[in-house]
């Protein structure tokens, strides 16, 4: 992930672990961009607590827009769980499908 002009890799490091670096020496298997000089800036309703609800609240907001659409959150958690494709090295690959297995139950750490 590219974030504010810095790169973070995400490596897993065993079952329920993983490592996040600060580095450019890596390759995208996967590559979306986007520069958006203006975000907008939504609150999301208090009774969104799972993904199932996000993609429904995004869906019904988007529901006429036919394009790719970029978006972020931003906040703080207290658990969530996380995907990192551990491809092997030099693997180069695609994404089919809208979810993936693979997830790991992780902590929020201060």
């Amino acid at each position: 992930m590219i974030f504010n002009g810095k790169s973070y890799k995400s490596t897993v490091v065993n079952k329920s672990s993983m490592l996040v670096s600060e580095t450019f020496q890596v390759k995208a298997p996967f590559f979306v961009h986007a520069n958006v000089e203006h975000w907008r800036e939504l609150t999301l309703p208090t009774n969104i607590s799972t993904l199932d609800q996000l993609e429904f609240y995004l869906d019904s907001l988007l529901k006429k827009v036919n394009k790719p659409v970029f978006f972020r959150l931003s906040g703080t958690v207290q658990n969530g769980q996380i995907h990192i494709l551990n491809l092997p090295e030099g693997a180069m690959g695609e994404i089919t499908g809208r979810r993936t297995s693979g997830t790991a139950e992780l902590s929020a750490c201060k």
